[in-house]
């Protein structure tokens, strides 16, 4: 049985079924995902994995180790009491539908896989949220390259934010 919170959340899914920012370039040949070229430091340290078997094996371990843990949302109990409280379904709670369903090619065990093995392997770890205006919450999210992830300096804030630097050379905000 579909939930309003899967049902909502689902359609508005679809509606952006596509990646947010792109991940490979337009010419194809397989991208990011199937080649690993080291034009910059991180980059190379994330395309370390796939040519280092001790690398591959505790990296890739601890990433499925991490994606496999069930996670839980609880409500809080009226006694305030850790063992009183009731855990709540997805069908309850958008954040709950959205982790365990992020995007419509990735199960969240593929998404919190891949963000550990980029958090081993570069230190960092970039989930992109995508919003749709006809809600208040996110309804995808993706895990991105962190050796494409930019700051943005500004000179009174010090920092404006970040930007994504895609296979083709054009910076997304």
């Amino acid at each position: 049985m579909r939930s309003l919170v899967g049902e909502i959340v689902g359609a508005a899914s679809k509606a952006a079924s596509k990646a947010p920012v792109p991940i490979t370039g337009r010419r194809g040949g397989g991208g990011a995902f199937t080649q690993a070229r080291a034009s910059g430091d991180r980059e190379a340290q994330a395309a370390a994995m796939g040519s280092n078997g001790v690398l591959f094996a505790i990296v890739g371990g601890l990433a499925v180790d991490v994606s496999g843990i069930e996670w839980h949302l609880y409500r809080e109990a009226k006694s305030g009491k850790k063992e009183d409280r009731e855990p709540v379904g997805e069908d309850q709670h958008a954040a709950l539908y959205v982790f365990n369903h992020p995007n419509g090619h990735m199960s969240r065990q593929e998404v919190v896989e891949t963000i550990e093995q980029h958090l081993g392997l570069t230190g960092e770890g970039w989930p992109l949220f995508v919003r749709d205006r006809r809600v208040d919450w996110p309804v995808e999210w993706w895990p991105i390259y962190p050796h494409r992830m930019d700051p943005d300096p500004d000179p009174e804030t010090f920092l404006a934010g970040y930007l994504y630097r895609a296979p083709g050379g054009q910076q997304i905000p």
